[in-house]
């Protein structure tokens, strides 16, 4: 597992694998790999000779995911983005979708699915679960339903059809991830369905 906590000074982006890991000083200003890791050959024959890399972030456009798409983009790796709106990040194939709704979470994950069933072999594959709403809501008399459902779709839902679609393509060492936050372990006022979600996911 990847734990990436936006809500430190210091920003964590860790797994087995240590070329993944950078630091950040706030989640706008990212570092690029360390020194002494070199970014992979992008030339063909290279590409021949290496196993599929491919980074699916959800919630790319800007912020966290952006990001990460960057890093991973750097990295040599083939990166896609599933938002609404599209990675501003050069190479990033970009999957328009709203995953609050369910209809469309289950549409982009079976895109990608077909997509990566045309591969010859399984990939080292790195979901990352970015995409979150940051709601002004309340769990009193103003408990807004709507608000939650849509939250849960995004957070909880789509990234449990998303893994399922993904996991029969994801090679030995590959990593699922999900963005945390200090407010999935300690609740503030009017951000019922932001800090519900947030637990949920850990």
């Amino acid at each position: 597992k990847m734990w990436f906590n936006a809500s430190r000074p210091i920003l964590r982006l860790a797994n087995q694998h240590p070329q993944f890991r950078f630091l950040a000083t706030t989640s706008n200003q990212v570092k690029r790999p360390f020194p002494e890791q070199t970014v992979p050959p992008k030339n063909a024959a290279d590409a021949d000779k290496a196993p599929n890399k491919i980074a699916i972030i959800t919630g790319a456009s800007s912020g966290i995911g952006m990001e990460c798409a960057v890093v991973f983009s750097d990295l040599g790796w083939e990166v896609h983005n599933i938002s609404r709106k599209p990675c501003p990040v050069d190479g990033v194939i970009s999957h328009s979708a709203d995953l609050t709704s369910v209809t469309e979470a289950t549409r982009v994950g079976n895109i990608i699915a077909e997509h990566l069933s045309k591969r010859t072999s399984k990939s080292l594959i790195s979901i990352i679960h970015n995409a979150a709403m940051f709601n002004d809501d309340r769990a009193d008399h103003k408990f807004n339903a709507d608000h939650m459902q849509k939250a849960f779709n995004l957070s909880v839902i789509a990234p449990g059809l998303l893994n399922a679609r993904v996991l029969p393509s994801m090679a030995a060492g590959s990593s699922i991830v999900f963005i945390g936050s200090t407010l999935s372990e300690q609740a503030v006022a009017g951000r019922a369905s932001y800090v519900t979600t947030k637990h949920a996911v850990i």
